[in-house]
Order: structure tokens, then C-alpha cells, then sequence
């Protein structure tokens, strides 16, 4: 112990002699250790982190599959009291869904974010409130149970001062009155992966706060509810799935009519965030991401390497003498291990206050919504033992090449004054190998980026069936102000009405759903004429939107045939709908399906069909073409609704003069999600995690292109300075500035071609685990290989001039005296 301590010590007073080296190398490292620690940080968040809860490990999240929807979804209340009464797996089943509210307390309102909760939410997940108390099974449960909310501990702190007296107080959401009987504790951030929710109500006074949407308790194809069981104890993930599955059997043949090709995903809850439905893909992608900084890092201790190579030339003397006087190879090893582990520890404190730095920037970015959107990727003690292992890795990593290579000096040719050893070619050999390895590492990085980037253009330039130019949006919901039917229907025609007499504006329409954002529907349909024997048959579930007149003009989709609404299209005429090529093509084959009816209720009204609209991208920018119908706001009213404007150019005037009508309206009417088409769709969820892959990628490229090509200038000028003397020869005997720069460049270039080489079949291979996260462009494509090869070997080229220009300047005779 006392001999490690002495290697310590004498590593920090040598690292301490070398500033310049130490520098570089703690630099080099910081940068590899800094965004591992950064990615590993958000894996960590989504991935790994438990909830602070009662035995977080076991949590289950759970969703519903069918035959009409390609990734789970949310589960139906009915289904879910199944999944909690009727399962031997589980001790306990909860289930929740998230809202928003005008809250009003002392007669000041606001809009605040809920989430429904059945009753045993806190009991199953072992919460309790700090102050007052949580909710009672039977208020969860039973419709239209006592209206009283447990606030969060930040909202309790924000919106009350964080009084204790708040309990028993009472606030209004929506007008209705209801009781505060607790405080969540500070610790509980909810079973939100993204959202900071304000208050948690009983599900069972959503019937009491939407009267309209009421029976829901009954109806098994609401699915709308987020499900989180937790398993037995001695229970497996995998004697779950078959248990569920085996009720989702039994309720197929039970309830056919809603039940149809029933079955339930069900994943661990670390591995379901943010949402079930993209459980599988999350994973995959964080894989990607910890690839590619993994092999930034290896290019940093490939260049720190390199760096420590370089340092034990010059070292080669005192190594020698240790040895001739006794030291050991292991002795040598230990004390260079020593100096690397150093080095990476510094490397390492300084990565993680740059990782915090940019955990603080991504804490801060905004989605394009009103809704308290958080990422909460602070640093755990996963992240801090990552960052330490990490770095104790990267220093064994990036010493060991050098130690094993010093260790043994040829004695008799290293102690000769001016003597050249053998063991400095063999040293140079191992530098040379490093840099192809970096070149061809930075490539594999550089084309992956490259992918991304391509991938992220393409997706800003797909058809996504409407303009994204010039069109606005902002959303409201009258029923929240106490706003009955027949007045909300009054208010919508006076907002449109008044929104298209605004300067600049050309049309404007209302609609209940946005496209590509997170407020899709989806009905049962049934068709006029289908399967009249087995009814359970002649039902298929297809998203849907609520439109006002006028909105396919306005938003600029294309009606391949028939009408779009009109004010005509109210209560009291015959009920339509529009449909979208694709479910043209798909339920009526070689057939006109303008006039074709179908029905959202068994038994209802048939709709008939009046116009076919082209395909467009309704949830996801990579989705296959899908079914997909409009209904008439006039016959089909909904209280929340979006507006959607366009306008000639201003969209910020554009967007005022929308808030000015609302508030000479209804000057109590809050207006949310004002925005314009365009920030919708890079700044929310169609865009945002391809454009923040593609920025992630590109910096890890640049960084790993960096840190290649100093390794190629380092080994490049560190042989200029080894073949001063032959450089001087050649010019004494003749050769001319041409050939020295060739004889210098060659180099450089050769190890480019080579780590080129291996990194294009390296590419080959690895992108392929790309391709389902990559749009409109091929794993391999040819254009992105090229002109990332191209690109990093003329870089490379261009740091071999410098040590080439240096050549040129070589004196021969004081180049003959050298050495």
C-alpha cells in the first residue's frame, strides 16, 4: 500500500511537471467522460431510476392490444377493474389519467394540470400525505363519489405558500366545489415520466366534472386510462403476461362486441416510460446513443494513449535507469497505470461539471405545449458510480498500451548517449495502430450522424397531408367556464366569425383533435351491411377528428372527391362524415365511397360519407397509411376545441388578434397552446426527438472528428520530430520541398485511407440497427458514406500539412547534427 501510495504521489508531481501534457490529456478525457455521463444521465432518468415509491422494482405497466391499432394503448375502465379483480398476479391494480382545469381558490382562477386516480393510487404505491390524508378505495371507485383533491407538494408550496391550514379549504375546478384533504409529500414527483401534475381527483368524480362524457365506468371502448399493477411477490414479469392474457381470452369471448382481438402488453414500469406504446422503441434508442458516446470515449483514450506514448520517448532514459537499478516490470507498469489513472480521475471530475452543465441546459428546453412539461435527468448515485467506473476504465484503457510498451526497454541502446532504441519503432507502430483504430471509430460516429441528419431533413420534408406554412393555432375550452352545449356551439360561430374578419387572415376552422399531436381519438365503426349474423364482426376501431366547416380548406388537405362540411351540416340534417383515402381503399374496395354509409354507435344513425380527403400524418411521421375519418363539429359538439387559423404572413399579429377576440368574448376564457403550425411541429412531438437526435449525433460526430484528427496531426508531427535526421539527408542529397511534404503527407495519409477503410466496413455493419429509426433513408446509404469519407480524409489531409510545413524548415546541417 505504501509503494502505490509513492506511485501516487510521484504520478501527481510528474503530471504537475507537464501542464501542457496534463492539459491536453485531462481535456481529451473530460470531453469522452463528459457526454457518458450526460446520455448516461437521461438512460438513467428513463430507464433505470425507480419511483420513489414502496418497492418501485415491483411495478408493472399495462395496455391494451388489438387488431386496429399497431403499439398498445390505454386500457378501459371496465377492463382494467378486471385486470385488478380477476388476476391471482397482482396485489394491487391502480389506474390514471391526466386533465387540465381552471382552478379556482379566493377567487383568483388558473389552469392547472390533474390527474384522475382510482382510489387505492396512493395505497398501492405506499405513498402517504405529508399533511391530511390520500384518497379511500371508494372514493376512486364509485361515480360521482365526494369531490376532494390532494394537492402536490410544489403546487401546495406555489399556489397556498405551502399553509398547513389548506386542508379542509375548498377550491373550485370548473365551477365545481371541492374539498383539499391533503398534501403529497415532496419526495413524489407522480407516475409521470414528463409531467409535473398539480393536483390528483378521485376518478370517480370525472362524471361529476364532464357530465357530457359521463357512463364511462361502463363502456369498454373508452380506453383512455393508464394502468400500473404491482406483481405478487415471488411473481415474474413472464407468469404475468400469461396471466393477463388469459383474462384478455376470457373477456374476447365475453364481450365480443368491444373485445375483439383482445390482448394486454405489460412491461416492467422503468421500462414503459414515457408511455407504454413506445416502450419497445425507447430502449433501442437509448442503446444507439450509449453506443456512439462510447465510442467518442474510446477515441479519447485512443488520443490520450497516443499522448502517453509520445511522453515515454522522452521518458525512455529514466525508465532504463529505474530498470538498471532494480525496478521491476510491474513496477514500471504500476507506476505509469498510476499517471493514466490520474490523468483520467481529473479527466473524470471535470466531465461530470460539464455533464452537469448540460443536464442543466436539456432540464431547461420547452416543448412546443402549455402542458408543465419537466425532464428530471438529475444525477443519482447510478450517474456518480457510471462517471467513477467510467473513468477507472478509461485510465486503464489509455495507460496500458504505454506501460506494457515502456516496461521493457532494450537497456544497452537506450543508455547509449544519442542512441536510438528499437523500441521507439515499436512504440510508433502501436501510435499508428491507435489512429487508424480513432479514424475508423470517428467515422462509424461521423456516418451515424450522418444518417441522423439526413433522416431529420427528410422528416421536416414529408407529406404530412396539410400546410405547415402560415397556419396558427390556439386552444380553449369553454365547458371548463361552466359553458353548456348550446353556448359553447354559439361561441365557437362567433370566434370563427370574428377570427376571419381579422387583417391578414384568409379562413379559420376548428377542430378537437391536432395532427401529429397527443389528442387523438379513435371510434368503433360499423358498416351498413356487414356481417348482419355475427355483429361482434362488423366492428373496427379508426381514428378520427372532430372538424368545424370549412377546415380542410383551412388547413389546406386536399378533398380528392365530394364535399367538405358547411354550415349546413348541423343537428337537424342527415349525419355525414369524410373519410380519408385509405379507408376508402381498405373497407370498400373498387367501389365509389361517397355515399356509403357507416355508424360510430351499434344501432345508431348511419353517417354517410361525402367526401374522401387525402391521406395524411395523423399520430406518428413514420405511421403506414391509416384509416381515418372526420366528423361535422356541428352534429358531433365537443367542449375543447383548437382553432386553427390561416393567415397571409403575421402569424404573431395573427396569434394577438385571436387572444383579443377571446377576451371580448369571454374575458375570463383562458387560451392555451397559441402557437403556429410550424413550432408545433419541431418543437413537439414530431419533431423534437428526431431533431434532437440528429443535434446529439452531430455533436458526438464533430467531437469524435476532433479528437481523430488531433490524433492524426500528433502521430504525424511526432515522426516529423523522429526523422529530423533523414529529413535533413534527403535534402542534402537533393530532394526537393515536393518531397519532403510527400514523404511527410504519406503518412498521414496512409493511416487515414486505412482507419477509413475499417471504418467503412464497420458502418456496414453496425448501422443496420438504425434503419427503424431513420426516415426515408437507407442504413447503408452510398451518398452519406461517401461524403463522410471524403470529408474526414480530407480533414486528416489538411492536419498532415502542418507538421509537413514544419519539415520543410528542417536546416540540413543542423538536421546532420541531430542527435
Amino acid at each position: 500500500m505504501e509503494t502505490l501510495w509513492q506511485d501516487v504521489k510521484f504520478g501527481v508531481r510528474a503530471l504537475l511537471k507537464n501542464p501542457g501534457f496534463t492539459a491536453v490529456a485531462v481535456t481529451t478525457l473530460a470531453l469522452g467522460i463528459g457526454v457518458n455521463s450526460t446520455v448516461f444521465s437521461i438512460v438513467n432518468a428513463y430507464l433505470f431510476r425507480p419511483l420513489p415509491v414502496r418497492d418501485p422494482a415491483q411495478l408493472v405497466a399495462m395496455g391494451t392490444r388489438d387488431n386496429a391499432m399497431e403499439i398498445p394503448y390505454e386500457v378501459s375502465y371496465p377492463n382494467y377493474a378486471d385486470l385488478r379483480d380477476r388476476t391471482e398476479v397482482f396485489s394491487d391494480v391502480i389506474a390514471f389519467e391526466n386533465d387540465a382545469f381552471n382552478l379556482s381558490a379566493d377567487g383568483q382562477p388558473e389552469r392547472t394540470f390533474a390527474q384522475f386516480v382510482t382510489g387505492n393510487y396512493f395505497s398501492m404505491l405506499g405513498v402517504d400525505a405529508v399533511i391530511g390524508r390520500t384518497f379511500t378505495a371508494e372514493e376512486g371507485r364509485v361515480p360521482g363519489a365526494q369531490p376532494v383533491v390532494v394537492l402536490s407538494y410544489p403546487y401546495w408550496q406555489r399556489r397556498f405558500g405551502g399553509q398547513q391550514s389548506v386542508v379542509g379549504r375548498a377550491v373550485k375546478l370548473n365551477g365545481i366545489p371541492f374539498t383539499i384533504i391533503g398534501v403529497a409529500p415532496q419526495s413524489f414527483k407522480g407516475t409521470e415520466a414528463v409531467l409535473s401534475l398539480d393536483i390528483y381527483i378521485p376518478l370517480g368524480t370525472s362524471d361529476r366534472l364532464y357530465p357530457r362524457r359521463g357512463g364511462r365506468f361502463e363502456q369498454r371502448g373508452d380506453s383512455g386510462l393508464r394502468v400500473l399493477g404491482r406483481l405478487k411477490p415471488g411473481v415474474t414479469l413472464e407468469q404475468a403476461r400469461a396471466a393477463v392474457n388469459v383474462l384478455a381470452s376470457q373477456l374476447e369471448q365475453e364481450y365480443p362486441l368491444t373485445n375483439k382481438g383482445l390482448s394486454f402488453a405489460i412491461e416492467l414500469e422503468t421500462h414503459s416510460r414515457p408511455v407504454i406504446s413506445i416502450a419497445e422503441s425507447v430502449p433501442r434508442i437509448a442503446g444507439v446513443f450509449m453506443l456512439l458516446v462510447a465510442l467518442v470515449l474510446l477515441i479519447a483514450c485512443a488520443n490520450v494513449a497516443n499522448l502517453m506514448l509520445a511522453r515515454a520517448t522522452a521518458r525512455q532514459k529514466e525508465f532504463a535507469i529505474r530498470i538498471a537499478l532494480g525496478a521491476s516490470r510491474a513496477r514500471i507498469i504500476r507506476l505509469l497505470l498510476s499517471e493514466s489513472m490520474m490523468l483520467a480521475i481529473a479527466g473524470g471530475i471535470v466531465g461530470c461539471l460539464l455533464s452537469f452543465w448540460a443536464i442543466d441546459w436539456l432540464a431547461h428546453i420547452r416543448l412546443s405545449t402549455d402542458a408543465p412539461v419537466r425532464f428530471d435527468i438529475t444525477p443519482d448515485w447510478r450517474v456518480q458510480l457510471f462517471s467513477l467506473g467510467i473513468a477507472i476504465v478509461t485510465g486503464f484503457i489509455a495507460g496500458l498500451a504505454p506501460a506494457f510498451q515502456t516496461s521493457h526497454p532494450n537497456l544497452n541502446e537506450t543508455l547509449k548517449e544519442g542512441g536510438r532504441s528499437s523500441a521507439a519503432s515499436g512504440r510508433h507502430r502501436i501510435r499508428s495502430l491507435l489512429v487508424v483504430g480513432q479514424v475508423a471509430v470517428s467515422l462509424l460516429v461521423l456516418i451515424c450522424a450522418g444518417l441522423f441528419i439526413q433522416s431529420a431533413r427528410n422528416a421536416e420534408k414529408i407529406d404530412i397531408g396539410f400546410r405547415t406554412e402560415n397556419l396558427s393555432m390556439a386552444s380553449m375550452d369553454p365547458e371548463a367556464q361552466g359553458y353548456d352545449e348550446a353556448r359553447g356551439r354559439h361561441f365557437y360561430r362567433q370566434l370563427t366569425d370574428r377570427v376571419k374578419t381579422l387583417p391578414g387572415v384568409l379562413d379559420a376552422s376548428v377542430a378537437s383533435g391536432t395532427p401529429l399531436g397527443y389528442n387523438n381519438s379513435s371510434m368503433d365503426v360499423y358498416f351498413e351491411g356487414r356481417a348482419a349474423g355475427r355483429p361482434e364482426e362488423d366492428r373496427t376501431t379508426v381514428f378520427c377528428n372532430t372538424v368545424g366547416a370549412g377546415y380542410f380548406q383551412t388547413m389546406g388537405t386536399t378533398l380528392l372527391k365530394g364535399r367538405e362540411f358547411t354550415e349546413r351540416d348541423n343537428v337537424s340534417s342527415p349525419k355525414v362524415a369524410v373519410i380519408n383515402e385509405t379507408m376508402a381503399r381498405r373497407y370498400w374496395p373498387d367501389q365509389d365511397a361517397v355515399g356509403k354509409r357507416f355508424a360510430i354507435t351499434r344501432g345508431g344513425p348511419y353517417l354517410e360519407v361525402v367526401g374522401i380527403a387525402r391521406d395524411g400524418k395523423y399520430m406518428f411521421l413514420g405511421e403506414d397509411p391509416r384509416a381515418f375519418f372526420y366528423l361535422p363539429f356541428e352534429q358531433n359538439y365537443r367542449g375543447e376545441m383548437t382553432l386553427f387559423v390561416h393567415n397571409a404572413s403575421d402569424d404573431a399579429g395573427v396569434l394577438a388578434g385571436v387572444r383579443q377576440v377571446v377576451r371580448e368574448l369571454d374575458g375570463d376564457l383562458p387560451i392555451y397552446d397559441a402557437k403556429t403550425m410550424i413550432s408545433h411541429l419541431r418543437d413537439g412531438l414530431a419533431l423534437l426527438f428526431v431533431r434532437m437526435g440528429a443535434r446529439l449525433a452531430t455533436t458526438f460526430g464533430l467531437l469524435g472528428l476532433v479528437l481523430a484528427v488531433v490524433g492524426v496531426y500528433g502521430v504525424v508531427s511526432y515522426s516529423v520530430s523522429q526523422r529530423i535526421h533523414e529529413i535533413g539527408i534527403r535534402v542534402a542529397l537533393g530532394a526537393n520541398a515536393g518531397d519532403v511534404v510527400r514523404l511527410v503527407i504519406r503518412q498521414g495519409l496512409t493511416l487515414t485511407i486505412a482507419g477509413v477503410a475499417v471504418g467503412l466496413v464497420a458502418a456496414f455493419t453496425v448501422t443496420r440497427v438504425l434503419a427503424s429509426l431513420l426516415y426515408d433513408v437507407s442504413a447503408t446509404d452510398p451518398l452519406t458514406f461517401g461524403v463522410i469519407a471524403l470529408i474526414l480524409a480530407g480533414v486528416a489531409l489538411a492536419a498532415s500539412l502542418i507538421p509537413a510545413r514544419r519539415a520543410l524548415k528542417v536546416d540540413p546541417m543542423v538536421a546532420l547534427r541531430y542527435e
